[in-house]
């Protein structure tokens, strides 16, 4: 019978084994596009010099390593995500620069 060994999508139906139908689609099983690998290592190693600078990102995605090089830029120290969010490191930046005074020296007042 034709197409007995074919998978239910198969346009031909003429394949001798189910691996062999699977084949001819150019399945990728287990394996990563080498366009998103490339991607994933550039952030990695972006987010690992970083870390190296002393600054903490929130995550390994380049919207995390941007917004953390760019707070600690502003900051004019490094960043650390797990000690301040995002919102309160611009926040505190703003007031250091209108005060003039850390913002350490803000609050203890």
């Amino acid at each position: 019978m034709t197409g007995e060994n074919c998978t239910s999508g198969c346009r031909t139906k003429d394949h001798a084994t189910w691996g062999e139908c699977m084949r001819s689609k150019r399945m990728l099983v287990g394996a990563m596009d080498p366009g998103h690998v490339k991607k994933w290592d550039g952030e990695l190693y972006d987010y690992r010099d970083l870390r190296a600078q002393g600054i903490q990102p929130a995550g390994t995605t380049r919207m995390h390593i941007e917004a953390a090089k760019e707070i600690s830029d502003n900051m004019g120290r490094p960043y650390n995500a797990d000690e301040l969010s995002p919102t309160e490191a611009v926040k505190n930046d703003r007031i250091e620069r209108h005060t003039g005074k850390p913002i350490e020296e803000v609050l203890s007042v």
